[in-house]
């Protein structure tokens, strides 16, 4: 997976790299990109909200 950005949320660049890494690692399939581009949102939306250390959230702050 793509480094994510240092914001609270995925960026589009960040659902266009993992939806295209998915539908790569599904062999390209036809008529799939939706499903694959969905899928990716989940993925970051759950990775971005997942809870981050102390120290993160301090670098964050002090940008």
């Amino acid at each position: 997976m793509q480094k994510t950005n240092q914001l609270k949320r995925p960026l589009h660049a960040d659902f266009e790299v993992r939806a295209y890494e998915i539908w790569e690692k599904k062999g390209r399939p036809a008529n799939q990109e939706v499903g694959c581009w969905f899928q990716a949102e989940q993925e970051l939306l759950l990775l971005y909200a997942a809870p981050r250390p102390r120290s993160a959230i301090k670098a964050t702050r002090s940008l």
